[in-house]
């Protein structure tokens, strides 16, 4: 996928199907996913009043830096009094 040899040899012990992805689609999946990604990121970022005075191009940078995290019910996020290190 990324133009260098294989760092490995592969070989089947046993009858075996496989699922093959050739490199220009593998790419543009992943391009149209951060693609989509990005579009909806932008599109919330639209709507907070703090960030309404950047412009397309700042929020599309933002959106660029954004990731996603999860967190189970229960779990303490922000405590207040503490240093902030991301914005959220």
């Amino acid at each position: 996928m990324y133009n260098a040899p294989r760092a490995a040899t592969v070989i089947s012990a046993e009858p075996s199907t496989l699922w093959a992805l050739d490199r220009v689609t593998f790419r543009r999946i992943l391009m149209d996913s951060a693609f989509q990604r990005r579009r909806m990121y932008e599109g919330f970022l639209e709507e907070v009043p703090l960030l309404s005075t950047l412009n397309q191009y700042e929020r599309s940078k933002i959106a660029d830096a954004l990731e996603t995290k999860k967190y189970p019910p229960g779990t303490e996020i922000i405590r207040e009094g503490d240093i902030g290190e991301s914005f959220y």
